[in-house]
């Protein structure tokens, strides 16, 4: 009687032990591929990726050329909701309604996305053709900020943008523009070694502006012309 109550026993155990597994294993199945299919969105940049959270997402951001370099990390949020977030990270409200863009490639992003209205400031005029930009310009709209090394930053805190983009690893005088408190986000297409990967952070601005459906369908028209 003991022998078959103790086969029993180990029975049970060694069952809630193998489905306990298995579900914990499916669990893990589960948020592995919700994160990879999240991650395969991004399929040439190699500079920024994303995690997934159930109330969140997590921007990294890096060098793509170096493998030892500093890891740029945001926590992203949809505006007027405050999930709870990781502790020491700088959070973005999304979709951001104004921005400065420090170089013509993270300008040309919101070109393409017919966005220009979020930009309240650029850095320089010197290669800008663009008309819709020019009016603003000429409108007041946008305004320019001043040159790397020289930035206005009572221009900038009038400006009052939700983000600025930077070119960290030029020497571009970020460093005063700490002092105004608006978060200063990378933008490192320009890093990236390949026409696609370079290509592809036209995503990281829709993502920014809340645009990422239409920031996927443009970059898949210019994958498939640079196929052809």
């Amino acid at each position: 009687m003991k022998k078959i109550y103790f086969l029993s026993l180990v029975f049970t155990i060694g069952f809630c032990l193998v489905l306990g597994s298995c579900r914990s294993g499916n669990r893990k199945k589960q948020n592995v591929v919700a994160t990879q299919t999240y991650r395969s969105n991004i399929r040439y940049a190699q500079g920024f990726w994303l995690e997934q959270h159930e109330n969140y997402r997590l921007l990294h951001i890096k060098d793509p050329q170096s493998e030892t370099s500093s890891e740029y990390t945001f926590a992203l949020r949809q505006r007027g909701t405050h999930p709870e977030l990781p502790p020491h990270i700088p959070v973005l409200d999304l979709p951001i309604r104004g921005v400065i863009c420090m170089t013509s490639l993270q300008l040309s992003n919101f070109i393409k996305l017919g966005a220009t209205s979020q930009v309240v400031g650029i850095s320089s005029t010197r290669f800008l053709n663009n008309a819709t930009i020019r009016q603003q310009l000429a409108e007041g709209k946008t305004q320019k900020i001043g040159i790397e090394g020289n930035f206005d930053a009572e221009i900038i805190m009038n400006l009052a943008p939700d983000l600025i983009l930077i070119s960290p690893f030029k020497q571009g005088g970020y460093d005063a523009m700490k002092e105004v408190d608006i978060p200063l986000v990378p933008h490192l297409g320009y890093k990236e070694t390949t026409p696609l990967g370079q290509a592809e952070w036209i995503k990281f601005v829709g993502l920014l502006i809340g645009e990422e459906e239409k920031a996927n369908k443009i970059f898949n028209e210019i994958e498939q012309k640079y196929n052809d």
